[in-house]
């Protein structure tokens, strides 16, 4: 494989996970904005968290952290190989940052 095929294959793995939290995650805060904060980067702002993913998403952390966001880091293939336990842990933050 090509290292462009492999930077492609990377991103669109990134996208996909990205897609599939924000689908979860809208199923739950149906009323609460969840936009992009960047590049692999969900924010809940009424929360004050964001979900970062993959390294595109680090860049923006220290900018987040300064904004007040509690940040969560997650590898995309993790993300699509162990959804139901990466939403545990969203969840848990979710709960420990209730209005």
């Amino acid at each position: 494989m090509e290292p462009r095929d492999i930077g492609r294959a990377l991103e669109a793995s990134r996208r996909e996970a990205e897609r599939l939290l924000r689908l979860e995650l809208c199923r739950w805060l149906p009323a609460a904005p969840i936009g992009p904060a960047g590049v692999g980067v969900i924010a809940i702002a009424d929360r004050r968290l964001a979900i970062v993913l993959d390294r595109e998403g680090i860049r923006r952390e220290r900018s987040l952290l300064r904004q007040g966001f509690c940040v969560l880091h997650f590898w995309s293939h993790e993300v699509l190989a162990r959804t139901p336990e990466v939403l545990r842990s969203i969840r848990a933050v979710l709960a420990a940052r209730m209005p």
